[in-house]
């Protein structure tokens, strides 16, 4: 409850006598609501309910506050009959926070613009609905408008100004987020949230050391920050940082994140019968239009659904045409926002979940702290960058060529359980067939990337303007969205590559297109297609492939930059696989040099690729499951004093 609200409870008391007394019992209350004492404000908030058990104002204090312990029915109860006694805007508003909170995004919209419809000047109620489209990509633009409506009324509220950046990110604004989010840090340098999303928007540029400096900042403010201290972690795998070293932050992640936890993990009670029928758990916050949804999707809809039930946790405020989908393909889907990773292990417990799968666990949002209770007595990592570096975790799902099992040297906590293949993908359903190479009208060669800029490191760039100068003439696209054709990353990329010598003129800079199949038709621009590292393409070197677009990569010493080895060698192109820099160069300007095999591999490519391994989903779903039986065969053969002992490394 805040000053003002108090303000209106103090006005509506009877008895001046009692008023001053219930006043400092709720500003006692408010006290430990903001230290996190809920219990005690709930029982101060009651003693006051017991003079006044009418007052709408502190029945919708005490709604919140319930809210707050997890009690949220009863909280909602206490919240609609203050509403009864006093429709009024801020009590909405309110409601319309813990609908958002249980998951329930229209509803909490459509009670915030009601309250919005009482009180057009409601500032918070204007910034929460910013909040709530900020992630729907139908309605980023309504998101801005109510966010600086809301600034507009009242500039010191925090909140706006920070989700302000987020959504023009959203949109591809990279330089509006940027100067958005540096105003919300002036007026609170120690912003921590603001400092993550301004490094997000940095990243995006492709400016990865601002990015950086950012992300380590707001964990200087919030220690505790487990999404920043990640995104450090994605950061450092974007860069060619020794082995040990990257091994080690992963582990601090786990010391100040997931350690803690570690004693409160409880024996579980499932059943040990090898054979029984399983409980797959997918925890994801991309089950949405997103290229792990891409790659998750056929597993989820293809799994024996006489030996295995599967159950989604959907980190989803914003749910798609894709999340629908998905929840249709599932047994049994829950929605995990605005839960503790707590509650949420909470509830995976209390579902029986045998083997939890974590999808890209420290990319984003994707709650890989809920591993830290151990809710599934076998847990899996899936699509994420390295190492969770969590002891938690008992397996990471991996292949022959992402790790060769004499000779990889990335080091792990979990035990890695090699597939045929580690991901698979589905072939876009609206693709447009592969043109002719574009070197045969434009008679000279165009090398191409549709990667992230964040890829695009010095190193890269350095490799890539060697291959340019082997190639007279040769041009290089690049894309993703429309961020490469943003004036300030295609500035500073093309002053990176005239720092090696390659004129701007022999580089486009290409703009996003309006649907999935005009962004495939843009590949017919490009005939070979060069692979980032130390981190690897992953749909981009698919979508390049089926499009016949052959793809030379740098096979490095990372799973992350394996992926391109991983991919081509399903589909007979182990020749573009180079292990050193020099090899590199000399592949992409002898590809670049053969006319014949570039149109031959252009008409050819997709009917390889859609019979190979990089599209066979019920192949890929039967070795998942033998994967998931062989995890389970294990578990049950142990003793309780078999179970991994968590917290060091095995």
């Amino acid at each position: 409850m805040n000053r003002q609200e108090r303000r209106r409870l103090a006005k509506g008391a009877a008895d001046p006598a009692i008023d001053a007394k219930l006043l400092d019992m709720l500003n006692r209350a408010a006290h430990l609501q903001q230290a996190g004492k809920l219990l005690e404000a709930e029982k101060l908030i009651r003693d006051v309910l017991a003079v006044r058990p009418d007052n709408p104002d502190v029945l919708q204090f005490l709604g919140m506050v319930l809210h707050g312990t997890g009690r949220s029915e009863e909280g909602v109860g206490a919240i609609r009959k203050a509403i009864a006694l006093r429709p009024t805007h801020y009590f909405f508003n309110n409601l319309g926070c813990v609908a958002k909170d249980l998951g329930n995004p229209d509803e909490a919209l459509g009670l915030i613009y009601r309250a919005i419809a009482m009180n057009p000047d409601y500032a918070d109620a204007h910034k929460n609905a910013g909040v709530l489209l900020v992630d729907r990509p139908d309605r980023v633009d309504e998101s801005i408008s109510r966010l600086r409506i809301s600034i507009a009324l009242d500039p010191r509220l925090l909140a706006p100004w920070n989700y302000l950046g987020v959504a023009y990110r959203h949109i591809g604004r990279l330089d509006m987020a940027v100067v958005t989010l540096k105003q919300a840090i002036g007026l609170k340098p120690d912003y921590a949230e603001a400092h993550f999303n301004l490094g997000a928007a940095y990243k995006g540029q492709g400016m990865m050391h601002e990015a950086a400096a950012c992300y380590r900042k707001a964990l200087s403010i919030r220690p505790d920050f487990a999404n920043a201290h990640s995104a450090l972690l994605m950061y450092l795998s974007y860069t060619s940082i020794d082995a040990d070293a990257l091994f080690a932050e992963y582990r601090r992640w786990e010391q100040i994140h997931a350690k803690p936890n570690y004693p409160r993990i409880e024996p579980h009670a499932n059943s040990r019968e090898p054979e029984r029928k399983l409980k797959i758990g997918f925890v994801s916050a991309d089950f949405r239009q997103n290229p792990v949804a891409y790659n998750i999707e056929g597993l989820i809809a293809d799994l024996d659904r006489e030996r295995f039930e599967v159950h989604c946790y959907a980190e989803i405020g914003a749910p798609d045409a894709v999340t629908a989908h998905l929840k249709a393909l599932s047994d049994r889907w829950t929605v995990t926002v605005g839960r503790t990773d707590e509650q949420a292990a909470d509830a995976i417990r209390a579902d029986g979940i045998d083997i939890l799968m974590f999808l890209a666990g420290h990319i984003g949002s994707n709650r890989i702290a809920v591993a830290s209770y151990k809710p599934a007595p076998i847990q899996v990592s899936h699509l994420d960058l390295s190492t969770t570096g969590m002891t938690a975790i008992d397996y990471w799902l991996t292949d022959y060529v992402a790790h060769p099992p004499d000779s990889t040297t990335e080091r792990f906590t979990e035990t890695l359980y090699r597939l045929p293949l580690v991901m698979i993908h589905q072939p876009p359903a609206d693709s447009p067939p592969p043109a002719p190479p574009p070197h045969l009208a434009n008679g000279y060669a165009s090398f191409g990337s549709f990667n992230n800029p964040t890829k695009l490191t010095d190193e890269v760039i350095a490799l890539w303007s060697r291959v340019l100068h082997a190639v007279p003439g040769a041009r290089l696209c690049l894309k993703f969205f429309a961020i490469m054709a943003e004036d300030g990353v295609s500035s500073r990329l093309a002053a990176a590559f005239e720092r090696h010598g390659i004129d701007r003129s022999r580089i486009d800079f290409m703009g996003k297109a309006a649907q999935r199949s005009g962004h495939l038709a843009q590949l017919d621009r490009i005939d070979i297609a060069l692979d980032p590292f130390p981190f690897n393409g992953c749909t981009t070197t698919f979508e390049a492939l089926w499009m016949g677009v052959p793809v030379v990569t740098l096979a490095g010493n990372r799973f992350l930059g394996r992926m391109g080895a991983s991919f081509l060698a399903q589909v007979g192109l182990d020749d573009l696989i180079a292990s050193d820099a020099d090899t590199y160069v000399a592949k992409a300007a002898a590809l670049a040099a053969d006319s014949a095999r570039l149109n031959g591999l252009r008409g050819s490519l997709r009917a390889t690729v859609a019979a190979s391994k990089l599209c066979d989903r019920a192949g890929y779903a039967r070795s998942v499951e033998g994967a998931f039986r062989g995890m389970w065969r294990e578990w049950c053969a142990r003793d309780e004093a078999g179970v991994r002992k968590l917290g060091g490394v095995e």
